[in-house]
């Protein structure tokens, strides 16, 4: 269960939404409406309401700070068959603007109880230090590279014993935005959150590393309504795959032939600098019992 929770804890989440009414669209002043004129914002000191619009960095001398509660449902296995078991955790991010273009920080989780009878808390769980380099940001577009540094206090190895784990990430997200309103997205299009959802390489004995491909759709339903629904089209095993029940490697699960891991959530602008929110993940929406729900708040300074 620790485990479970944990990868939910260290894969960030968040971004679709809904259309606005065509007249108001159409009352958009005609500068808004070039397709070459930047959504986002440009020299202004805050950043706007709508999270949709923001920039997937922060400006230099910026910070977005988070704290996350989360409750996880999942198997566990026991001499007599499987049982669902509950289990609470905590998650919190920092990050800051190091120049115009970069941005680091870094997360840490825990697990308050994975939910197995006798199971003493620990605050070993893992930490990602990450950074973000924005490559593009014009019009509707923004493209965004990072990498990953995950430090995993709370691993175990095969003889089921606490030991520190070592993983890197790499990915980018890219983000097209339609009239302001609706996005399409590849990564985590939250400013100051890890963008590398992408390639995973675990730096210990028998790490699964992997090659994935997600995709989701954010929706700005109205200036502090921020939806979002998240998903992965397919993982591709590089290495240590997982077996089949014929105990064959599989070389990739796909999304609706394998699993539906599919993730809803959103985010309320209580301001230009705080927004409430949560997440409700499915690891496979064909099982819906098991889950993690998470609520959170970010606070933020500037664009």
């Amino acid at each position: 269960m620790a485990r479970i929770l944990a990868l939910a804890l260290t894969t960030c989440v968040l971004v679709p939404s809904l259309a606005r009414a065509d007249d108001e669209a159409t009352a958009e002043p005609a500068s808004t409406l070039d397709p070459s004129a930047s959504p986002t914002i440009t020299d202004e000191d805050e950043a706007p309401m709508e999270i949709l619009l923001r920039r997937l960095v922060k400006r230099k001398g910026n910070i977005v700070a988070s704290p996350n509660f989360l409750i996880g449902r999942n198997p566990f296995a026991t001499p007599t068959g499987a049982v669902a078991v509950t289990g609470e955790a905590v998650r919190a991010y920092l990050a800051a603007g190091f120049t115009d273009k970069v941005t680091a920080g870094a997360a840490y989780s825990m697990v308050l109880n994975d939910g197995v009878g006798g199971t003493p808390f620990t605050a070993r769980g893992p930490l990602t230090v990450f950074v973000s380099y924005e490559l593009l940001h014009k019009g509707p577009l923004d493209v965004v590279a990072g990498g990953d540094l995950v430090v995993d206090l709370a691993g175990r190895d095969s003889n089921n014993q606490t030991v520190t784990h070592f993983s890197i990430r790499g990915g980018a997200t890219a983000r097209l935005t339609v009239l302001k309103t609706v996005a399409l997205y590849t990564g985590s299009p939250l400013a100051g959150t890890p963008q590398t959802h992408q390639l995973s390489i675990g730096l210990y004995s028998k790490a699964r590393d992997t090659l994935s491909l997600p995709f989701g759709i954010a929706v700005q339903a109205t200036p502090e309504v921020y939806a979002y629904l998240e998903t992965n089209l397919a993982d591709i095993y590089l290495a240590n795959a997982p077996t089949d029940a014929m105990g064959s490697s599989k070389r990739a699960s796909v999304l609706f032939s394998d699993v539906t891991p599919v993730t809803f959530g959103g985010f309320y602008s209580l301001s230009r600098s705080m927004e409430a929110g949560g997440s409700l993940l499915f690891g496979d929406l064909g099982d819906a019992k098991y889950f993690v729900f998470s609520v959170g708040a970010r606070f933020h300074t500037g664009p």
